[in-house]
């Protein structure tokens, strides 16, 4: 009930209670009576599962095998039975199959088992540091052996053929097939075939179906990341033919929308983007918002099963895409089980289509599929009990380690464990567990004249050990890691020989007259942290996605609250004029300054309208957050006049030319100048104006290297606009033109800018067009190393996996450890 879903797995407590259920048909685990309420509820659910099945004329596999058997006495005489019948691969017989052999006995059929007879069948045991290690040790070996004996075949049998999977296929893809790393040759035939298959739901064109019909029924609210793995799939729309208009729409729909949207929305902002232009996806988006108004519709599932295909092709699925021999297999078993799903219409009743497309979901994942493998490899790949009974030329069984096998006693929690123990239950106990591995590792070390055994002696921190079950490892089998066939690691231990000359990667293309170098002085400060970051970002165009946030990132608050600002000084413009306003007009013109700037934001057809209730936010907070400012702009020792807001500079400097906007510019009586930069973050480095590298170099430049005309600039000033801690942050030419900045002869000033390096304004304004020259140059003739004072610097790099930071730093560790190793030699 609701209670139990709160508590429970669902889906898991059903297979299990199948299981269950297996076990009592198959190998008579009875059902105690007073014994654990688990166990009570199951008798409950399984007699009445049982009735369902007489009302409705059914029978499940168990009892099916069960009936099978009966009736085959009376009905083998119309049959054309064999003489024998041998069996094969059994560690041991179920009471059904028993019984099975003892009705062909009866009818005078021999049954026995099938021996296995190998002369000269050898074993051995290597063990190796981790399983990465072994699994590539077993495809070195299959390699081998496939060269050297052109008929042959052979097997590399895995205890736990699930967990490593993938480790085992990339190994013996880059030993035995290294093209297969290039697109053009992703579905040829391999040289070996692994006989597990893997979740229908995560082949990609199953993936991308689901995904489809899940959007199509939660329309309403539809996850970015959701939406953005769509526009990157290539089984939906024309995903050759529009993939770069797709990625450019990704990177936008990042900027505008929130992390969850309803489609319609998304659908907007595209067409928005294209400008009205229509593509296919923007068709397939339609057609999915048209179909969404049937979703919550409630129909049999044979009904949805029939329309369902026509749905996933409306929306885009596998539009104009011919299908490979892989990807038609894939959609044929993903075709199956729509139709699958379709035939519970009895057992699930009316569904709407996210219940029935969470029914399907749900049985993708059930289903191991994989598509037909091509020829007849000769290697093959096999989970333990698959090898059983089967014949090679060589066998190598890896992942023997003693936590694995013999594998660990798993009673079903449902029966009552003696009573599964007393049937001798399949993984009831250790000792039958034990029982178990013995006879299935004897079947395998008479499977082939030459049998080898591996285990991992590490896996992670922890130590393992081998399974006393397989031979004793010999002293000298406990190997090293092999060396790996990849071209990479054979470059490397060939040296220069294989490899181009090294490219001198910290010089890049010096800025010609033609190039048009963007980013200003994100630039010039990216440049002075890390030459390689000013590179990456602003020359070659590097840059990141960004994460969509709920409501209004920092960035758009910040520029609402410049917005603001310049609109209240562009009507009062001096500081009389501010002192001449009531507190009541002074909030009259912050509000209206305020509604002004949101308004405008909504207006602007780039920009979603912000949400009725969150505008009422921030106006609020924009309102308080500048009344609470101009409490300082009152106070200021000298008066001024506001020259401008967002003023545009051209700064030209070593051949460097772009245009910056000034935030502020204010005029003091004497006619000296103020230049003043909003900031709304904690953190300002005003401190590293005096070295040689500028990192906030935007009020520099305003200062010395293209100053305005309008008088002398007497000091650069960061206005820290703030909730609770508003405060002037900067370097003035003396003390008291703004409460509490310092000017160059204080005390606090000097310990940066030192009396012997700065004598006077003029020399700080002079350091600063030589540093600020000096940074532009490097620009200008193609620095780009990877330089940096520190780590937390580049807290705010974009482009940081391009610096490849800890790849230098394993380098780096290398040369040190190489040479601390040859300074103990000498």
């Amino acid at each position: 009930g609701a209670n139990a879903s709160l508590q429970f797995d669902i889906g898991a407590l059903a297979k299990t209670a199948m299981e269950a259920h297996t076990l009592g048909v198959v190998w008579g685990v009875q059902l105690d009576a007073g014994t654990l309420e688990e166990t009570l509820h199951f008798a409950e659910w399984q007699q009445a599962f049982i009735e369902e099945c007489k009302e409705r004329n059914r029978v499940d596999a168990a009892r099916w095998q069960q009936a099978l058997v009966i009736s085959f006495g009376t009905t083998a005489q119309q049959l054309h039975l064999p003489r024998q019948v041998l069996i094969a691969g059994f560690t041991r017989l179920n009471p059904i199959e028993t019984a099975l052999v003892q009705v062909l006995q009866q009818l005078g059929i021999y049954a026995g088992e099938y021996a296995v007879h190998l002369p000269h069948s050898t074993t051995a045991s290597r063990s190796y540091p981790d399983a990465a290690a072994e699994v590539l040790a077993a495809a070195l070996w299959a390699q081998q052996q496939l060269e050297q004996r052109p008929e042959g075949k052979f097997a590399i049998v895995v205890a736990d053929l699930a967990g490593c999977r993938h480790l085992l296929q990339d190994a013996l893809e880059d030993v035995l097939m290294p093209s297969a790393v290039f697109a053009v040759h992703a579905e040829a035939p391999r040289p070996f075939n692994i006989s597990l298959g893997v979740a229908l739901a995560q082949f990609p064109l199953v993936h991308g179906a689901l995904q489809l019909l899940k959007m199509v029924g939660s329309v309403h609210r539809l996850e970015q990341a959701t939406f953005s793995q769509l526009l990157r799939s290539p089984y939906w729309s024309d995903a050759l033919g529009e993939g770069c208009q797709r990625a450019l729409i990704e990177a936008e729909l990042r900027k505008r929308l929130s992390p969850a949207a309803p489609l319609q929305k998304y659908a907007q902002t595209i067409m928005r983007l294209l400008k009205g232009k229509e593509l296919h996806m923007t068709q397939h988006l339609h057609a999915m918002l048209q179909w969404a108004q049937q979703a919550s519709k409630r129909q049999a599932p044979s009904v949805w099963a029939h329309v369902l295909p026509q749905l996933l092709q409306e929306v885009g699925w596998l539009f104009g895409r011919k299908l490979s021999s892989h990807e038609y297999q894939t959609q044929h078993a993903f075709f199956e089980s729509l139709n699958a799903v379709g035939q519970f219409d009895s057992l699930l009743g009316e569904l709407s289509l996210p219940d029935f497309a969470a029914q399907l979901r749900r049985m993708c994942f059930e289903r191991t599929f994989q598509p037909q493998t091509e020829g007849q490899p000769r290697l093959q790949v096999l989970g333990l009990l698959e090898a059983s009974g089967l014949n090679f030329d060589g066998v190598w069984v890896l992942g023997m380690q003693d936590n694995t096998w013999p594998p660990p006693a798993r009673p079903n929690p449902l029966l009552p464990a003696e009573s599964q123990r007393g049937v001798n239950a399949p993984n009831a106990s250790a000792a039958i567990q034990l029982t178990f591995a013995q006879r299935l590792q004897s079947m395998l070390s008479a499977s082939a004249p030459t049998v080898i055994f591996s285990w991992a002696r590490s896996a992670g921190a922890s130590e393992r050990n081998p399974s006393p079950l397989i031979p004793t490892t010999a002293p000298d089998a406990h190997l090293p890691s092999p060396t790996s066939p990849h071209w990479t690691v054979q470059a490397h231990q060939a040296g220069a020989s294989m490899l181009d000359a090294p490219m001198a990667d910290a010089v890049a293309p010096a800025v010609t007259d033609a190039e048009q170098v963007k980013g200003g002085t994100w630039l010039l400060r990216a440049q002075a942290i890390c030459p390689a970051w000013g590179y990456y970002q602003y020359r070659l165009g590097a840059a990141k996605l960004e994460e969509p946030v709920e409501g209004l990132d920092s960035r758009k608050r910040g520029t609402f609250l410049h917005d603001a600002l310049g609109y209240f000084w562009n009507h009062v413009k001096t500081s009389s004029a501010l002192q001449a306003l009531t507190p009541e007009q002074c909030m009259a013109l912050v509000v209206e300054a305020v509604v002004h700037v949101l308004d405008a934001h909504d207006a602007d057809e780039k920009n979603l309208p912000l949400n009725p209730r969150l505008k009422v936010l921030e106006q609020n907070r924009l309102v308080r957050l500048i009344n609470g400012w101009l409490q300082l702009e009152l106070v200021r020792e000298h008066s001024f006049t506001v020259l401008g807001h967002e003023l545009e500079v051209d700064v030209d400097t070593q051949g460097i030319k772009f245009t910056m906007k000034m935030d502020r510019l204010d005029q003091l009586d004497d006619g000296s100048l103020l230049v003043l930069d909003y900031k709304t973050g904690a953190t300002i480095d005003t401190r590293n104006w005096a070295s040689d590298r500028l990192t906030e170099p935007q009020l520099p430049i305003y200062a010395a290297v293209q100053p305005p005309t309008e008088g002398p600039v007497v000091g650069v000033v960061f206005a820290k606009v703030r909730m609770n801690d508003s405060a002037w942050a900067g370097l003035t030419q003396d003390d008291n033109i703004l409460h509490k900045v310092n000017g160059l002869d204080s005390k606090t000033a000097r310990k940066y800018f030192t009396e012997d390096k700065f004598p006077d304004w003029s020399s700080v304004l002079q350091h600063w067009k030589n540093a600020i020259d000096a940074i532009a140059l490097e620009v200008k003739t193609g620095d780009a190393g990877v330089r940096f004072s520190k780590a937390d610097d580049l807290r705010y790099c974009d482009v940081k996996p391009l610096l490849r930071l800890e790849e230098r730093r394993m380098q780096l560790q290398t040369v040190q450890a190489n040479t601390n190793s040859k300074a103990g030699e000498l």
